[in-house]
């Protein structure tokens, strides 16, 4: 009776809990079957360096130095290389589970199912939205990975940067509802010109996100959209926390956050701005980031019109 008391009692893990559970459990794995090569590598190379120092001459200073650094910089790559493994590994291994959670959500959800009581509705609607964060982080995790290795397929077409902005600003209004934040767009004219417009699509998306979510309740995010002589500049401002000074520099390096981002405890992991730059990039591009603590950011794309 007590051990049926107490199985009754414990509450369900919430889904994002669980997801993280299963992300450690994966990088756990990955970094298993890396360390071993790692050391392997380090072990061969001091072999090699004991096997030079006792069979030759003593190397010069500036030899050493150069020595050294050419082994930093191989070791170095080689981190780079295991990292992008280690994302594009757990970005595969995640897909597969959460694309059949989301199916068989989406069958649940279904009226045809039968009916839900609220209590109900409610969890599954929690761990529906925590599936749809989780599934946009593997999204994202592929992409900077499939741009850093030059493995990210481009289709460049013409497309109407008016229409691709309508499109992501109905996909945030959601998220700005919630937030109570209001999205203002201004774009100037007809803007058009060759991209892929699904990766624009994406960099737009970014670019709101990023604004909403570091806005107060109340405040205005602003996107704008013109064609400079042969250039689209897309501009998106809000009057949120700011980036200090010292962190502006190293906003489009993954994995990066902002201080008083991580002070706030603003959700998020750091890959928002790093695959807008590559985005940016990709399309031969630039970005830029002004930003001024407790006025606001204001992020600048400049874009080729022909790419």
């Amino acid at each position: 009776m007590l051990n049926e008391r107490r199985r009754s009692s414990r509450r369900p893990a919430s889904p994002t809990r669980t997801a993280l559970g299963v992300t450690t459990a994966l990088a756990a794995v990955v970094l298993a079957r890396w360390i071993p090569s790692v050391t392997e590598v380090s072990t061969s190379e001091q072999v090699e360096e004991l096997t030079a120092e006792r069979g030759a001459e003593p190397l010069s200073h500036e030899a050493e130095l150069a020595a050294r650094e050419d082994l930093l910089a191989r070791r170095e790559s080689e981190l780079e290389r295991a990292k992008r493994d280690f994302m594009m590994t757990v970005a595969h291994e995640l897909r597969t589970p959460l694309t059949n959670i989301a199916g068989f959500l989406a069958m649940v959800l279904e009226p045809e199912t039968g009916p839900l009581n609220p209590e109900q509705q409610h969890m599954l609607d929690v761990i529906n939205r925590n599936a749809q964060r989780l599934s946009a982080l593997v999204d994202d995790l592929m992409v900077l990975t499939q741009v850093e290795v030059g493995s990210l397929d481009a289709n460049h077409r013409e497309v109407d940067y008016g229409w691709l902005v309508n499109t992501a600003v109905a996909a945030a209004q959601p998220m700005a509802e919630a937030a109570g934040v209001t999205i203002q767009t201004d774009v100037v004219g007809s803007v058009t010109g060759r991209a892929d417009p699904d990766q624009i699509d994406k960099l737009l998306a970014h670019l709101l996100t990023n604004a909403v979510k570091f806005s107060m309740r109340g405040d205005r995010v602003g996107l704008a959209v013109r064609q400079v002589d042969d250039r689209v500049m897309i501009t998106a401002t809000d009057g949120g926390i700011g980036i200090p000074k010292v962190d502006q520099a190293r906003v489009f390096e993954r994995f990066f956050r902002a201080s008083n981002a991580v002070d706030r405890a603003v959700p998020g992991v750091g890959l928002g701005l790093a695959i807008l730059a590559a985005i940016v990039e990709q399309h031969h591009g630039q970005v830029s980031v002004d930003s001024t603590v407790g006025l606001g950011t204001t992020v600048t794309v400049s874009l080729p019109v022909e790419c």
